[in-house]
């Protein structure tokens, strides 16, 4: 779905997304492409990640502020997934520069 509101963001689910290298991308560039992001450190102000029980929530902030405008639920899905190894010392920039690189980030 699209962006909801600060108020009530949209909420999506991903089922089975592949995290391997060139595999499964969410294309964020409809929403972010205006701003010119190309690394995980850029984009620490536009998304947050999140690890839970239930896998890894990308939580969408176009306006760069704490006004989370969508959430997205990548079922299943841990940050080692994203990271392609062991990510207890990896932060939230790593982890997206990382899937940039990988290409499982458009932004």
């Amino acid at each position: 779905s699209g962006l909801g509101s600060a108020e009530a963001p949209s909420y999506d689910v991903i089922q089975d997304f592949d995290a391997s290298p060139d595999t499964d991308a969410i294309d964020l560039s409809g929403i972010l492409g205006s701003l010119g992001l190309n690394t995980g450190l850029g984009a620490t102000q536009y998304l947050d990640l999140e690890e839970s029980g239930e896998g890894v929530t990308i939580s969408i902030k176009p306006n760069g502020d704490e006004d989370v405008q969508q959430n997205i639920l990548l079922a299943d899905v841990t940050y080692d997934d994203l990271y392609q190894g062991d990510s207890s010392s990896a932060l939230e920039a790593q982890i997206l520069q990382k899937m940039i690189e990988d290409n499982n980030l458009t932004l």
